[in-house]
């Protein structure tokens, strides 16, 4: 991450903060309302990018923390810091209270929505370094300190199935903060088990009926979008995966047809949700599911987002 320093409360962190609040200025100019972020110096961690355990061998993302303590990772030039010690979750949080403390103002002047990543997977420690954003109430301890119309989450709904109860943070996740529009937009994945140990499946075979989120969703009062994420590998995929189709038909947010259909979330994975697969597996589903409803969840059409 390009704001490691300012995580960590290492020296460089204020030049490296005021790079994260001209980069929030450009937003704004450019017209880009949210910006995700996570806050988690050991970033994402995974002990097998690849495990073929899925749906007919489908390859998926796995994590063991049994064998992540015995050296096993599948993470190697991911960004995580291996280099540095932080035991206690506390000097985290002050290093994120100070770090919040000046970009907030800066995202409100421009009005920027910041998105906040839980930490995935959500164990208390990975790699030496302890981990803040694990369960729904280091969230509330987070709003109640920042305390801005511009600040929510960047809800995960992976992340939170992963948490120790399984879906239930899912549900309390929609129930506390969706009535008070702090769920900016979802990616949205499933596993099948919790922490310490659990593997990613297609939606539909984990821990929550995909159904019962987006209407808990839909009725929260929810008007964000949601975004497809770490989707399981299949045969004949290229390099990324089957959601390529999407990719080879869009340049620069625009389908090579002439349009502006697709919307698109630009970040860790660069995931795109839009109209060229609409109809077909979940996500056709999915979309039968919105029409229904008529509301205001959004898979397709225009969302703009930035994600670090």
């Amino acid at each position: 991450s390009f704001y490691d320093k300012a995580m960590l409360g290492l020296e460089g962190r204020d030049r490296q903060i005021e790079n994260v609040c001209e980069s929030i200025r450009s937003l704004g100019r450019a017209g880009i309302p949210v910006l995700g972020y996570h806050f988690s110096p050991s970033f994402v961690w995974r002990t097998d990018n690849h495990a073929p355990v899925g749906r007919y061998g489908a390859t998926v993302q796995a994590f063991d923390l049994g064998l992540q303590e015995q050296g096993v990772d599948d993470m190697a030039d991911f960004g995580q810091r291996r280099d540095v010690a932080v035991l206690d979750a506390e000097l985290l949080w002050e290093n994120f209270e100070d770090f919040m403390k000046r970009v907030i103002p800066v995202a409100e002047e421009y009005h920027v929505t910041m998105a906040l990543h839980p930490d995935d997977p959500p164990v208390k420690s990975l790699s030496g370094i302890a981990r803040m954003f694990i369960n729904l109430d280091s969230y509330k301890r987070a709003e109640a300190m920042i305390d801005s119309p511009n600040w929510g989450l960047l809800f995960c709904i992976g992340t939170f199935s992963q948490m120790e109860g399984g879906a239930r943070n899912i549900f309390d996740a929609i129930e506390y903060f969706g009535p008070r529009k702090k769920l900016v937009y979802a990616h949205m994945r499933d596993v099948q088990g919790t922490v310490p140990r659990f593997r990613e499946c297609f939606l539909g075979e984990g821990n929550f009926d995909p159904f019962e989120v987006v209407y808990k969703l839909m009725h929260s009062g929810f008007d964000g979008f949601l975004v497809s994420d770490h989707v399981p590998g299949i045969e004949g995929d290229r390099e990324w995966g089957h959601r390529y189709c999407l990719h080879q038909r869009i340049d620069g947010g625009h389908r090579k047809d002439g349009s502006n259909e697709a919307g698109i979330e630009t970040g860790m994975e660069g995931s795109v949700v839009g109209p060229p697969c609409m109809g077909k597996g979940w996500k056709g589903r999915l979309e039968g599911w919105i029409r229904i409803w008529t509301g205001p969840l959004k898979i397709c059409g225009w969302h703009r987002s930035v994600f670090w």
